[in-house]
């Protein structure tokens, strides 16, 4: 039997034969890390509005004011940067996809 390399994600498995170019395993790390600090930034954008939060509970209109106008521009920016990284995980996966269908070693499995 001969080995094989897999990279897991949740929603799909790539099982590479060993001898796959270093090439395409190096292009669909990059695509998957891309992708996942992506999702980090997002995660950490939208923290910064949910901390912003216990702003809101005051009799101080300016100190509300200032913590509404914050969380708005987290939930702006948050959104913009979750559209980013669709944007680009949908261009690298797609160049991912191009290298396993030129790649006969390679094979996308649905899980």
């Amino acid at each position: 039997k001969e080995p094989i390399n897999t990279v897991e994600l949740n929603d799909q498995v790539i099982v590479c034969r060993a001898d796959v170019s270093e090439d395409v395993i190096y292009e669909i790390t990059k695509s998957i890390d891309g992708h996942k600090k992506g999702m980090t930034d997002v995660r950490d954008i939208f923290a910064t509005g949910q901390q912003d939060a216990a702003g809101l509970d005051t009799t101080d209109l300016t100190q509300f004011r200032a913590a509404t106008s914050r969380i708005g521009n987290a939930i702006t920016q948050g959104g913009t940067k979750l559209s980013q990284t669709f944007k680009s995980a949908g261009r690298k996966y797609k160049a991912a996809n191009k290298i396993l269908g030129a790649e006969r070693a390679c094979r996308a499995l649905s899980s």
